[in-house]
């Protein structure tokens, strides 16, 4: 089995998906730093629950699932997909005849709730 964190912890104790195992702290200093002025973090190309995706993201988008007759399939990914935007693209996809795949830990975050999809 593979090594995660330095070797120290084996991958499946750092499965988050289990509820049961816990996540070890890092160190701040164990993070990345920003390559100029070495004291502050460098950001993850993630936007956080509370902030817009990109204007130019939403717009692109906004015209693919318009413009487009038929979709065949739409990925949720590390999102909730009861939040919009992400809940509106599902429903218009799906109504353009997606199949909808989500990905997400929390079971009960799929389009349509606890009822599924």
């Amino acid at each position: 089995m593979g090594m995660a964190n330095g070797g120290q912890l084996p991958r499946k104790a750092l499965d988050i998906s289990d509820e049961n195992v816990p996540i070890p702290q890092i160190d701040i200093k164990d993070l990345p730093h920003c390559p100029k002025c070495k004291t502050g973090l460098l950001r993850p190309g993630v936007v956080w629950f509370g902030e817009m995706l990109p204007g130019d993201t939403l717009s692109a988008i906004d015209n693919f699932v318009s413009e487009s007759k038929k979709i065949d399939l739409i990925l949720v990914i590390g999102t909730s997909a009861k939040v919009y935007p992400a809940a509106g693209y599902v429903n218009i996809a799906r109504a353009k005849g997606a199949r909808v795949a989500v990905v997400n830990i929390d079971k009960a975050d799929a389009p349509g709730g606890t009822k599924g999809l």
